[in-house]
């Protein structure tokens, strides 16, 4: 079942359920704000498990970001804004180190220029991560991300 969240302004002081917005302008980690059914804020980062797609459907199952909250559901973003944000696609290659090697691996996120994508990646970066992971190199896509009903596709 998915759950259908209108737009709203996302005041702390008076929160409405069910209800998400577009993060501030000035940051550079968060393009979403979401108010669950029990009134607490969360937030859908640049890189993370959650992603929207075009239609506004954030997938996989959203769940609040308040450890005591039992808020869990798949959700769609009415008034979604595909193109809300004016920042320009970057591409960071990288390699992880798993235990038996290193792997290289590609990432996706939006940012002003090579070096706030990379700001941003590696404020992402948690514990072990910090020390297992080697940025190779940032640049801008010439590109979109379009949905293939399998997950983001990058089209060049």
């Amino acid at each position: 079942m998915t759950t259908n969240l209108k737009k709203a302004a996302q005041n702390p002081a008076a929160p409405i359920p069910l209800s998400w917005d577009y993060a501030p302008e000035k940051s550079s980690k968060e393009i979403v704000r979401i108010t669950c059914a029990y009134l607490h804020v969360s937030s859908i980062h640049l890189i993370v498990k959650n992603k929207v797609d075009i239609d506004g459907n954030v997938q996989p199952c959203f769940k609040c970001a308040n450890k005591r909250c039992k808020f869990e559901q798949y959700m769609r973003l009415i008034g979604w804004n595909n193109n809300h944000s004016k920042r320009p696609l970057h591409c960071i290659a990288l390699k992880k180190w798993t235990g038996s090697g290193w792997v290289n691996q590609l990432e996706y996120l939006h940012a002003d220029d090579s070096a706030m994508a990379k700001a941003i990646f590696v404020g992402t970066l948690q514990g072990p991560a910090i020390l297992y992971t080697r940025i190779i190199a940032v640049a801008p896509v010439i590109g979109y991300f379009v949905d293939d009903n399998q997950g983001r596709v990058l089209s060049v």
